[in-house]
């Protein structure tokens, strides 16, 4: 068999360098893409990042002002203040969440044909809600597998679905 191509050497280079230019489109708009979702990331690390600067800055404040209160009396006295000071800071320390590890491991754990829109986390219940699109419903339960055996969450809720394809997904897990 024999194949001819009646197509001028002109008009070959030329849906050469539209597919090409295709190809280029394509990979510019990922990159843009890429750059919106870290953008996106960033800011709401940031909001975050603020508001817990904001409620440590108040705790360390009511600190200085136990600290800074008078040390008159005995020993016993400033031995209960030390004491007050220590149980704020304690308190302070257990509710710190470090995100950022928490964030890098929901992503490098996501695999492809899983979408995530959000993730949205409590401090006061340490729960955290993974919003997203499952491309089908193998990649659905495999990705509720990874989640259940990853050592960073317990309690992973994910509802029973009964779509085959492009499966949106609300799941409830708590980080350790």
């Amino acid at each position: 068999m024999m194949l001819l191509n009646l197509t001028s050497p002109q008009m070959q280079k030329d849906l050469r360098q539209h597919v090409l230019l295709g190809a280029v489109r394509l990979v510019t708009l990922s990159l843009i893409g890429v750059a919106i979702l870290g953008v996106a990331v960033a800011a709401a690390g940031a909001q975050q990042l603020g508001s817990r600067a904001s409620s440590v800055k108040q705790e360390a404040d009511q600190s200085t002002l136990l600290f800074n209160a008078k040390t008159e009396g005995s020993v016993a006295t400033v031995t209960q203040r030390l004491n007050s000071q220590i149980r704020a800071l304690l308190a302070i320390q257990k509710r710190y969440v470090t995100w950022t590890p928490l964030i890098q491991h929901v992503s490098s754990i996501t695999p492809n044909t899983v979408t995530l829109n959000s993730v949205n986390c409590s401090v006061s219940t340490g729960k955290c809600s993974l919003v997203g699109i499952a491309s089908t419903r193998e990649s659905y339960t495999a990705y509720e597998k990874i989640l259940e055996e990853s050592p960073y969450f317990s309690e992973v809720v994910f509802p029973l679905v009964t779509k085959r394809t492009s499966i949106d997904f609300n799941v409830t897990v708590k980080a350790l």
